[in-house]
């Protein structure tokens, strides 16, 4: 499948960004969090701020696609 214009490839990097981002927090959730012998939290919290940063990310490629789009008329 060809995609013709560079807003629909933007549109579907904006698409994996998003899946990304919601599979960071969905793999969060079924790792869970738990309290070790010590007292000690342990829990997968890098993948909040990477689920933050790919949903930032997406924001701004849907941004850039609504600008390419409205520059193409």
């Amino acid at each position: 499948m060809l995609l013709r214009s560079s807003s629909s490839r933007l549109i579907l990097l904006a698409g994996a960004l998003a899946a990304g981002a919601v599979g960071c927090r969905l793999v969060f959730l079924l790792i869970g969090s738990r309290v070790d012998a010590k007292g000690v939290l342990r829990e997968p919290f890098a993948l909040l701020p990477i689920s933050s940063l790919l949903l930032l990310a997406c924001g701004l490629v849907l941004i850039a696609a609504w600008i390419g789009h409205h520059r193409q008329r």
